[in-house]
Formats: C-alpha cells, structure tokens, sequence
C-alpha cells in the first residue's frame, strides 16, 4: 500500500508539471482494495479494469517503473509506450483487459466468464466498475446474463460518490445495490474501502460465495477518493482536494484513508518505507521529487538507490 501511494504522489506531482500526454486518473484512496485483490486471486482468474485503474495496475506490478514508463508513454512502458492509462494491460499480469468506455467492463467481464465456465478453468472473472458505469444499461443486462448463465463473476462496486463533475445526489436518485441485486437472486457484499482487513475479508468471502453458489457475486465498496476525477490534485487555486508529495504518505482525513488504518501505526517506519519506494524511481523523477521532501529523507533516497 505504501508502494502504491508513493508512485500515485510521483505521478501527481508530474502531473502538476504537465508531464504527460494523455490524461491520468489518480486513486488516492483506493490501496487497500488494490492490495486485497492481488490477495484474492487464484492463478485462473482473470481481471477486468475500468479507465481509474492506476492503484491495480501498481498493486499487480513487480516493478512499478514500467507502470510509470507506460504513462509518460515511453517504450519501455508496460505496454509499449503505445496503450496509455486508460487501456492498459500488460503481460503477464491477471489484468486481461481496461477500458475508457463508461459501462464496458462487465459486459467485457461477462463473456470471459462465460468462456471460463465453458472450458472448466475453475477461474473467477472480477470486474471492477464505478457507480456511475453500473447506470449504463449494458451493466443490468449483464448481470442478468451472468446470473441466468450461472457465470463465474465478482463484480467490485466502487462506490466513491464521485463522477466527472457531480456526486450521486446530484445526477440520480438512490440505489439500493442490496435490493437491486436480491430482485433476481445474485448475492451481495459490502466494504469499506479504507479498511484493509475489511477488504481482505470481503473479497475472499465474494470468490468463496461466487465459486461456493455458482452464481455472480456483487461486491460494493466504499471508498472516498482524495483525488479530482483526472489529473492533478490540487487542480486549481483553492482545489479541496490538496495532496502534495511533501505532506508524507498519510492524507487527510486520516479516518478515510486506507494507508492510516494499516496497522503500521510508527510514522518513522512509514516514512522510512515511503522514501525506500521513490529511491526505486528515474534519476530524472528522483531531481524532481527530492527538493519536494524533508531534508531527512535526502540520505535514505540516495542510500536506496
């Protein structure tokens, strides 16, 4: 998790820069559900990624500097320097497919479910949506499906109340996720997203009930996102939504961020942790993260690398 969030601050503080071509979604916030997923899968399963998939892709990544590479579209990226963020997915890795298209992911997730039934794998499709991409109508239709077909499916709900420009209350009336799936018979879950063992639990118990019952599973997590809907954070004169590579690893509010409830309660051990993972960066990332830190982590960069 502390390896996650300190690349997130390394892209975001690039960000801030205007280093990249493309757009970049952040997921300050989402590590623990990153993290308990990698934990989760059995060497069948396959995963499916919408276009916020930065904190997966780093979760799966032995090296996360070809996660970087891949953003600043370099050819020794993860997929070449040719895929971007938004469609990433690289070899080797259990993440089979990403897409930019609102609501594209679960029908994607249903058919590989479908295959995997089919040739008797023993896998599990999880399929991570957002709360705004469960609207699309193509969403219903493929749990319907997945549930009529009896698919190997765990669908992550994250729920971060956040869309482009707007939050639930604002764009549609309440859904009761619980309710809704309960009306035609696929189990349901819930988490909180800023609680590692929480997410840990629930995700295992989703594959469990999923393989258990035969049937999909649907599995919504809270979450609450420190960062804009793309780009840098801050993203403009008085941005709420402040986060700066200076500040340390840990975010306010503490009693919403993931890393804060790790149960690696010495700050000086999470700082230690956090300057060893940028020591892994670019020389030309380290000139510009350097001056950004505490005059203490100088020696720790430098001996790390």
């Amino acid at each position: 998790m502390i390896r996650i969030r300190a690349w997130q601050h390394v892209v975001n503080e690039r960000l801030k820069l205007g280093h990249f071509k493309i757009p970049v979604h952040l997921a300050f916030g989402y590590e623990a559900l990153a993290v308990a997923l990698t934990g989760t899968l059995h060497s069948p399963d396959h995963v499916i990624l919408p276009h916020r998939n930065i904190a997966y892709q780093l979760a799966f990544a032995k090296n996360p500097q070809p996660i970087f590479d891949e953003l600043m579209l370099r050819p020794s990226g993860g997929g070449g320097g040719v895929l971007g963020s938004m469609n990433l997915a690289v070899k080797g890795s259990p993440v089979l497919y990403t897409t930019s298209i609102l609501g594209n992911g679960l029908p994607v997730a249903t058919g590989v479910a479908l295959h995997q039934k089919f040739r008797g794998t023993g896998g599990v499709t999880f399929a991570v949506v957002g709360d705004g991409a469960i609207e699309e109508g193509a969403c219903y239709e493929s749990l319907v499906f997945a549930k009529s077909q009896g698919l190997p499916l765990v669908v992550i709900l994250e729920n971060n109340d956040q869309s482009m420009s707007s939050s639930i209350h604002q764009r549609r009336c309440a859904i009761d996720w619980r309710a809704f799936t309960a009306s035609f018979g696929v189990n349901y879950l819930a988490a909180r997203g800023h609680l590692p063992t929480e997410c840990d639990s629930a995700l295992a118990e989703a594959r469990r009930t999923c393989v258990g019952h035969g049937s999909p599973v649907v599995l919504e997590v809270s979450l609450h996102a420190y960062n804009q809907h793309a780009g840098a954070s801050p993203g403009w004169a008085g941005d709420q939504k402040a986060i700066s590579l200076a500040d340390g690893p840990f975010l306010k509010p503490y009693n919403r961020d993931p890393l804060f409830h790790s149960g690696l309660t010495d700050h000086a051990e999470n700082q230690r942790l956090f300057w060893e993972c940028l020591a892994d960066c670019d020389e030309e990332t380290l000139a510009i993260v350097e001056p950004l830190l505490p005059a203490a982590s100088a020696f720790s960069l430098h001996a790390g690398a």
